[in-house]
């Protein structure tokens, strides 16, 4: 199993990416506790420092709970590191749409 290739575009910085590619999360085995041990709360983390006057953006990945067969990929978006209030929450347990709401999110900040 290797890494999500992920579009990341200029202007951002990948602080860290174990995004890993798998078709599905529900494809894994709930009992074999290996195959979730890649799901953890620092799964990537894409940063665009302040520019041009603009915002500092984190766009953070993780699975929550970690390592857990009932948890669930969230993406927080982050402006200027407030950390308690952030712009975007998003949830899913598919691959695919968080891929398509990280190409989103890239889109959506990217300068």
């Amino acid at each position: 199993m290797g890494v999500m290739p992920l579009n990341v575009p200029n202007g951002w910085n990948v602080m860290w990416n174990h995004f890993s590619e798998i078709d599905d999360v529900e494809s894994l085995d709930p009992n074999n506790e290996k195959e979730w041990l890649f799901l953890v709360e620092d799964i990537s983390l894409f940063r665009r420092f302040k520019i041009k006057g603009k915002d500092d953006i984190d766009i953070d990945l993780g699975w929550y709970p970690e390592d857990d067969p009932n948890g669930t990929f969230k993406i927080y978006v982050i402006r200027n590191y407030d950390w308690n209030s952030p712009e975007e929450i998003f949830y899913s347990r598919s691959n695919k749409e968080i891929s398509n709401k990280l190409k989103e999110i890239f889109d959506k900040y990217t300068l």
